[in-house]
C-alpha cells in the first residue's frame, strides 16, 4: 500500500490576520463561503451573526486564518474597555458579543471560531496566541497593541479541552449544563418519545394532554409567513413579560435590542426555514408559543412562553415541547436542544448535552491574578454557604 497523502488543509500552516471589517456584502460573501466548508452551529452562521452586525450597527474586527490564501477560520471581534469592581480595568477583545448587558441579552450559545471542517482544533490555540502576539499588532488603531484579555461567551467545552496557550492564563468564568433530546436515537429505538421519559414525567404529560383534549382539539401550528411569525412573537412577548414581572424579574423583552434583533432575524431567515415559531392551541385558545432555530437537522429551543392556569395538573410547557419534539421526530431532525439552563423541565424532557462555558484568556498580569484569587475565594465561600444551608 502506498503512502497516505493528507489533504493540504490539514498540513499547511495557518496564517492569521486581524482586519477591519470590509463592506457588509463582502463580509457576508466571505463568511458564507467558509460556512459551507465548516460545521457551524446556528449561532456561528451568517443568519445569526449577520443580523447581529446589522442590528447593532457594528464595524467589528475580523480575525481571518488562511491556508494557501484560502480562508479556513474567521471570527468577528469587538474591542472593549473592561471595568470590574471599580479597580480592575483592562483592554479586551470579545468574540461575537459586546460586553454590553443591554445587547448581550441575546444569550449566544455554541459560540466559537468559524472553522473549516478539515482544520485541526489546534488552530483554536494558534488563533488566540496570534491575538496576543506582537506580530498580530500593526500601527493602526484597528489592531490592538494593548490586548490584555480575550473573552468568549457560550462556547462548548471543546474550548477548555484543547492545550493551554503558552504565556496566557485561561480562566473559566462560568459553566452551564445544556439538555437535549436525541431524536435519531429515539427513532432507532422503535419506541415513542414519551417512553424514554421517567414514569412520573410521562404520567404528568399524558394527564395534562387528556385534560386539554376535553376542551377541544390540541394542535401545534407553525407560522407559515413572516407576518404570522411576528404575531406569534408579539404574543410570546406579552406572556413572557407578564410571567417574569409577576416574579419580580426583568424579562428579556424589556431590552429593546432583544426585540428589534429577533424581528430582524425572523424577517430575514424565516423564509429560509432556519427559524420557526409555533402556536399551540386547545380549540381556538392558545396555551403556548415556541420560538426555535432549525439548522442542519438541529432544533434549538431558544425561547418560549405559556398560558398558566390555576389547575396545577395542567402542564402547558411540557405539553408544548412534547408536541414540537414529536413533530420534529416525524420531520427527521436529529436533535432537539433545550440549550443551557437549570429549568427543571429541561432535565425532565431531555438528557445532558454539551456544557457551555464563558472563558477568558489573560496576560499573566498582577491585577488579573489577584482578581482570580479573589474570585476563587468568593466561589468557594458560596459553595460552603450552600452546603451549610442544606444541612
Amino acid at each position: 500500500m502506498g503512502a497516505v497523502t493528507l489533504p493540504r488543509q490539514l498540513t499547511e500552516r495557518v496564517e492569521f490576520t486581524l482586519e477591519p471589517a470590509p463592506e457588509l456584502s463582502q463580509l457576508r460573501e466571505q463568511w458564507r463561503d467558509l460556512e459551507r466548508r465548516a460545521n457551524p452551529s446556528f449561532f456561528q452562521t451568517w443568519d445569526w451573526l449577520g443580523c447581529w452586525v446589522e442590528e447593532a450597527r457594528l464595524s467589528p474586527l475580523v480575525l481571518i486564518g488562511r491556508q494557501m490564501g484560502r480562508g479556513v477560520l474567521m471570527a468577528l471581534l469587538e474591542r472593549s474597555n473592561q471595568r470590574r469592581y471599580m479597580v480592575i480595568e483592562t483592554n479586551a477583545l470579545l468574540l461575537h458579543h459586546l460586553g454590553d448587558k443591554d445587547r448581550d441579552i441575546l444569550c449566544i450559545a455554541y459560540n466559537g471560531f468559524l472553522m473549516d471542517a478539515q482544520l485541526s482544533s489546534s488552530a483554536i490555540g494558534d488563533a488566540i496566541s496570534f491575538l496576543f502576539s506582537r506580530s498580530g499588532c500593526g500601527p493602526t488603531e484597528t489592531t490592538p497593541r494593548w490586548l490584555e484579555e480575550f473573552h468568549m461567551k457560550g462556547v462548548p467545552r471543546e474550548y477548555e479541552e484543547h492545550p493551554e496557550v503558552p504565556g496566557l492564563n485561561r480562566v473559566v468564568l462560568s459553566r452551564h449544563m445544556s439538555w437535549k433530546v436525541d431524536l435519531e436515537g429515539i427513532r432507532s429505538s422503535g419506541k415513542g418519545y414519551l417512553e424514554h421519559l421517567s414514569s412520573n414525567t410521562r404520567y404528568q404529560i399524558r394527564r395534562s394532554i387528556k385534560r386539554y383534549k376535553e376542551r377541544g382539539q390540541l394542535r401545534a401550528d407553525r407560522a407559515a409567513t413572516v407576518e404570522e411569525a411576528l404575531e406569534c412573537l408579539e404574543a410570546l412577548k406579552d406572556l413572557n413579560k407578564a410571567y417574569w414581572q409577576k416574579r419580580g424579574q426583568t424579562p428579556a423583552f424589556a431590552y429593546p435590542f432583544f426585540e428589534s434583533f429577533h424581528k430582524r432575524l425572523i424577517r430575514e431567515t424565516l423564509p429560509r426555514g432556519t427559524v420557526e415559531l409555533l402556536r399551540v392551541t386547545v380549540g381556538n385558545r392558545p396555551i403556548g408559543y415556541l420560538y426555535n432555530f432549525v439548522h442542519q437537522g438541529w432544533v434549538y429551543a431558544y425561547h418560549s412562553a405559556f398560558v398558566y392556569e390555576d389547575d396545577p395538573k395542567l402542564k402547558p410547557g411540557l405539553v408544548c415541547h412534547v408536541l414540537c419534539i414529536e413533530r420534529h421526530l416525524k420531520e427527521r431532525a436529529h436533535s432537539y436542544d433545550f440549550m443551557a439552563g437549570d429549568s427543571r423541565y429541561k432535565a425532565n424532557l431531555g438528557t445532558p448535552g454539551v456544557e457551555m462555558l464563558d472563558v477568558t484568556y489573560q496576560r499573566p498580569l498582577l491585577k488579573l491574578r489577584a482578581e482570580n484569587i479573589l474570585r476563587t475565594i468568593k466561589r468557594d465561600l458560596r459553595i460552603r454557604l450552600q452546603k451549610f444551608a442544606r444541612q
